[in-house]
Order: structure tokens, then C-alpha cells, then sequence
């Protein structure tokens, strides 16, 4: 997997997404609840991926230009059929790691602030 883009607009990646999908490039959003927690700004933005690694040329140059044609284009669908079962759960283990650093930090947090205001007292 290749990483293409990073924003804190996530309907800009998911157009960017079905762009990338309409020209043979299977491509996933990553990120997107991590990017809703209030984080210094480099961790805030959800980001788009392509899963094959040879599209990446192709795949920056739609980005940047929607009429670009694609070279190395895939039959999207059978891509997802064939690989559905792994594409699933890389993602959905991502987001669970993220799901638990984000809820560790939080508890954290809470600790420090449940500390600072008995000590205030």
C-alpha cells in the first residue's frame, strides 16, 4: 500500500477515492476517526492509500489532474472481490489500534485532570 494524500476534508478524499476507483485504482480512506480527536496538527488528517504499489504514478497523477489517463488500471470490483477479506481487516485493525491509543490517551488524560483539580482543592 502507497500512501497519496493527506487532509483534514474527508469528502475531498472520498471524491478523490471514487476518482481513483472510476479510473481501475483501488484505493481506501484511512484515518478518518483518528482525525476528529484534537491532536497536534501532522496527526489530524485522515489520509488516502492505494493498495498497489505500481498505480502510485498514475495514482498522484489523477490527483493532480482528473483527465489523466491511467495506464496500470485494474478491473476494481474483481480487485475488492479477490482481496476483500484481507482489505477488511487491515483497515478494521487499524482503526481498532487507533480506537484504543485514542481511548488510552483519553483516560489518561482524565487521570492527570482528576489529579490537578484534587490538588487544587
Amino acid at each position: 500500500m502507497k500512501l497519496i494524500t493527506r487532509a483534514s476534508d474527508h469528502s475531498y478524499l472520498h471524491a478523490l477515492k471514487l476518482r481513483l476507483e472510476g479510473k481501475g485504482i483501488p484505493a481506501v480512506v484511512l484515518g478518518e476517526n483518528v482525525s476528529r480527536v484534537v491532536l497536534p496538527f501532522s496527526f489530524n488528517q485522515a489520509q488516502l492509500w492505494i493498495y498497489i504499489d505500481e498505480q502510485a504514478y498514475d495514482a498522484d497523477q489523477l490527483v493532480l489532474d482528473e483527465a489523466h489517463e491511467v495506464t496500470t488500471g485494474v478491473d476494481v470490483r474483481r480487485f475488492y472481490q479477490q482481496n476483500n477479506s484481507s482489505a477488511k481487516n487491515s483497515a478494521t485493525v487499524g482503526q481498532a489500534y487507533a480506537n484504543l491509543a485514542i481511548t488510552a490517551i483519553a483516560i489518561i488524560l482524565g487521570f492527570f485532570g482528576l489529579a490537578w483539580f484534587l490538588n487544587s482543592q
